[in-house]
């Protein structure tokens, strides 16, 4: 199934390389790349994550290490919202359904 990212998940993947780039740049590119095909693997199996209803119509999540990636199932395709800190507070950071753009 194709997957697309928003650009809010590309801004997420774009700070997350930034802030790992602090203390290993070489690093910081080879993880971006990590999160981008773990996104992208989600297209195979996209129901074997767990449904996240309170988010939204479709809403599932698959966690890379410690990132959750947060995406919409839909009949076409998969739209990843957002690639975020696990450790964050998911159910506040999702409180307004995402933009889809």
């Amino acid at each position: 199934m194709r997957v697309r990212l928003t650009q809010s998940a590309l801004a997420d993947v774009r700070d997350i390389a930034e802030f790992v780039a602090a203390n290993d740049p070489v690093r910081a590119m080879s993880f971006a790349d990590e999160l981008l095909d773990a996104a992208e693997e989600i297209g195979g199996q996209p129901r074997a994550y767990p449904q996240r209803r309170q988010w939204g119509a479709g809403i599932r999540v698959c966690f890379y290490g410690f990132y959750a990636i947060i995406f919409r199932l839909r009949a076409e395709d998969i739209v990843i919202l957002r690639i975020v800190n696990a450790a964050r507070d998911l159910s506040r950071l999702m409180g307004d359904p995402p933009a889809e753009d």
